[in-house]
This record gives structure tokens, sequence and C-alpha cells, in this order.
């Protein structure tokens, strides 16, 4: 029937309260959360830098430096390592030096250190004519209490160098043991560092060789250098195959021989003549 409210009880809509608007937010491009942010820093002055880093400004022609300058790269930098290598050898040097004074003055305290435990203590000659005076002269007892009380005195303070003594040896023996692992470990890191530079060197060495064989070969030429111990061999059998295939045998055997810096001479990359054409298969 119209006008008949059949639904059930409890179900009639809910009213809150008012909504409170909340702070108006700027919507401006730059803005973060109604923030600005900071703006940025100003970029450094990089020719004042440069300047005072003592780095050369660029030239007319785009280079700070000539031409000259960037060929003695190589050399500047064969330099420096030599100047480098001589660094370190007298860093070391050095070091045995200040070891050596260090152990010196070490070694010269302790012995002072000994001679003054081992020198003769009044204790003994105190401790002597005290027994006398009691034994020939009891009546004596003001005299026999005061070389008492100077035995008692003369007792702790013999105690109490004893004491500092043995702790000023101790301390000596404590820093002479130190000092002598400082040398050890000082000996075991140059032994490393010249161990190193040898491989190092060996390597240089090694690479340089390879490189000459490879641009010998580039050029038509073939190095025949007997390689050294932990060194690969070069691989002129396969160059030699590889030749003879090409259509020259005789390269085979020449390629094949060994030698030291004998130099046999391979026709060039180019201008070979061309592979026979391969015969036809059998249908």
């Amino acid at each position: 029937m119209p006008g008949l409210d059949v639904s059930p009880p409890g179900m009639e809509p809910l009213t809150g309260p008012d909504i409170v608007p909340g702070v108006a937010q700027p919507v401006e491009d730059g803005f973060v959360y109604g923030k600005a942010p900071k703006p940025p820093k100003e970029p450094p002055n990089v020719v004042e830098l440069m300047e005072a880093a003592d780095v050369p400004a660029p030239s007319s022609t785009g280079l700070p430096h000539t031409l000259e300058w960037y060929r003695g790269a190589k050399d500047r930098k064969v330099a420096r390592a030599k100047e480098s290598q001589s660094l370190l050898a007298r860093k070391n040097e050095l070091r045995k030096q200040w070891n050596t004074l260090v152990l010196s003055n070490l070694e010269v305290s302790g012995k002072k250190v000994d001679s003054v435990a081992a020198e003769p203590q009044p204790v003994g000659d105190l401790a002597l004519l005290l027994a006398r005076t009691a034994h020939e002269r009891p009546q004596h007892q003001k005299t026999i209490a005061e070389l008492q009380n100077r035995l008692d005195a003369a007792v702790k303070a013999k105690e109490s160098l004893d004491s500092e003594l043995s702790h000023a040896r101790t301390q000596l023996s404590d820093v002479e043991t130190l000092m002598r692992e400082l040398d050890a470990q000082g000996d075991a890191e140059e032994d490393e560092r010249l161990r190193k530079k040898h491989d190092e060197e060996e390597k240089t060495a090694r690479n340089e060789r390879l490189l000459r064989r490879n641009e010998a070969l580039l050029r038509g030429e073939e190095l025949e250098d007997t390689p050294r111990q932990g060194e690969d061999a070069p691989a002129n059998l396969a160059v030699g195959t590889m030749a003879a295939a090409d259509g020259f045998p005789g390269l085979a055997s020449t390629s094949a021989r060994s030698g030291s810096s004998s130099v046999t001479r391979l026709p060039p990359l180019r201008g070979r003549p061309p592979l026979p054409a391969s015969p036809p298969l059998p249908a």
C-alpha cells in the first residue's frame, strides 16, 4: 500500500557531526605539503676551484697542455714509478735504522737497571752493626733502638727500589719484544712488496714480448723466441699449419723450428694468391 513503511526497526540512516573543513593547502606548482622547498644552493665557481687546485685552464686548442706534454706521459709514468720505488726503499732503510736505534737504547737502559739492581745495599751492614751492638753493648738500648729504626727504613726502601727496578725491567723487556715483532712484521711486508714488484716486472716483460711478437706477425714476420719458465709457448705450430693450409707448405716446418731471436719472413697478409677451388662432389 502506498505510504506504508515496512523497513525493520533500527535501519534508519545515522546522522553524524558536521564535517570540519581542513586547512586550505596551496595548489601552486613547487609547493610540497603546503610549504615551499628550500631554494638550491648556488653552484661553486669551478674556475676558482681549478685555479686553487693548480689545474691549468683550457688553452685555445682545447687542451690544457701541449701535445709534447702528452707525448711524455709514458716517460713521466716510468719516472714516477722509479721514484716511488726509491722512496719505498728509503722508507724501509729508515725503518731499519729506527728499529736498530730503539733496540740499542733499550739494551743500554736494561743494562743500567741490572747494574743498579746488582749494587750492594746497606741493609746487610746495618743488620750486622745492630747485631754486634745488641750483643756487645746490651745496655745501650737507645742506640739499639735507633739502629733498629734505620734498619727498618732501609729494608722498606730496598723493597720499594727492588719493586720499581723489577717493574722497569719488565717494561723494557715488553717494549723490546714489541719492537722485535714490529721489525719482523716490517721485514715480512718489505719481502712481500719486493715479491709483488718482481712478479709485476715479469708480467710486464712477458706482455711486452707477446705484444712485440703479435706486432711482428701482423707485419708478416715471426719471432721464434724460446719462452721462459712459467710462460705460455707461442703458437708457432698453429701458425705454420695455417700458413701451409693457405698454400705455403714450406712454412710449416720453418715455424716449427725453435731458436733464439730468429726472424722468418712470411708472406704479407694482403695480396696472397686465392685458394684453389674444391673439386665438385660426385653425383
